[in-house]
């Protein structure tokens, strides 16, 4: 979960009795409030639920229970699902549900793919010499297929596809080069509960040169400013008649009630 100032960890296990035990999803929504009522509730929050693979999807959890169970959440969120589509779903996913990667691309807006750099350098030199793509070599095998340098570390192929309300979607291909030895610091579930103060916003901590507050004085003095369009709203204006002398030209000829166009 992150927030602009921490990132916080729910693990999903536990160990009970030395057992390794796995929380039921009502335990982790109630943990992700915890977090959530700490800070002000303008903020708003990524929750990255990484990966939806260890919740061992089946008849009595599915993916969809997961998502509303977030989404239903009081608070200004972004949420994001990790898939390992190379991971097998258990024998008893019961087969009228729709897969997982076919439910996610329904409901999703913006849809990321990962793909190793070093196969797609390799697929497109195989079409532009017309040969057959190393992966196509190995389409035959039955089980998990890793081809070599899968877990490449020069970097990794993003595929994006983001889809607008109005049924556009926009598609993009990068690069992405990994940096090494870079440590990302994530407060777990249990070391923020024995915090007891409630955490603010901090705006006073980014690098700008400029103050984003606003002092009680200066919220008074915005209060009382009549913008324009609201001032002209409110100004008296006295009622105003259009007197209209009829001409000849308003005359109507009984015999020929065309005579005016002859004007």
């Amino acid at each position: 979960m992150h927030h602009a100032a921490s990132d916080y960890s729910i693990p999903l296990f536990y160990k009970d009795n030395k057992n390794l035990m796995k929380k039921e999803l009502s335990t982790l929504i109630y943990n992700i409030k915890e977090i959530t009522s700490k800070y002000e509730i303008s903020q708003r929050f990524i929750i990255l639920v990484d990966s939806i693979d260890a919740f061992n999807l089946t008849n009595k959890i599915n993916l969809s229970d997961i998502i509303s169970s977030i989404l239903s959440l009081n608070v200004s969120k972004t949420l994001i699902l990790i898939y390992h589509s190379s991971i097998p779903l258990l024998k008893s996913y019961p087969v009228y549900y729709p897969l997982p990667s076919e439910f996610l691309s329904y409901i999703s807006t913006t849809i990321i793919s990962v793909h190793s750099l070093s196969h797609k350098i390799a697929t497109k030199n195989a079409k532009d010499k017309a040969l057959i793509t190393p992966l196509e070599n190995d389409s035959c095998i039955e089980g998990i297929i890793v081809p070599l340098d899968s877990n490449d570390t020069s970097g990794i192929f993003i595929d994006t596809e983001h889809r607008r309300k109005n049924g556009k979607y926009i598609h993009e291909e990068s690069v992405l080069m990994i940096k090494t030895n870079v440590i990302k610091s994530i407060v777990d579930i249990d070391h923020f509960k024995k915090k007891t103060y409630i955490i603010e916003k901090q705006i006073e901590d980014l690098n700008i040169n400029f103050n984003l507050t606003l002092t009680d004085k200066q919220k008074k003095q915005k209060e009382s400013v009549i913008l324009p369009h609201f001032k002209s709203q409110t100004i008296y204006q006295p009622e105003s008649s259009i007197f209209y002398s009829p001409g000849s030209e308003d005359d109507l000829d009984e015999e020929d009630p065309d005579n005016d166009l002859l004007l």
